[in-house]
């Protein structure tokens, strides 16, 4: 048997998740203050950041 996933099985089980989030996303960015935003997302693209540079060095 094949292992590849349906496309339709796939995005029915993806698009919930990214609704959810969106609505939670919209209403949580509405009361936050402006630089809780931003310390977030900074935080969340170093730990990304980070890891690629990890990945990086682990394939010299």
């Amino acid at each position: 048997m094949n292992s590849k996933a349906l496309p339709i099985v796939l995005v029915s089980s993806i698009v919930p998740g990214v609704i959810l989030g969106a609505n939670f996303g919209a209403r949580l960015g509405a009361k936050a203050k402006i630089r809780v935003i931003r310390l977030s997302v900074l935080g969340v693209m170093s730990v990304a950041a980070l890891q690629l540079i990890i990945r990086g060095l682990a394939e010299l």
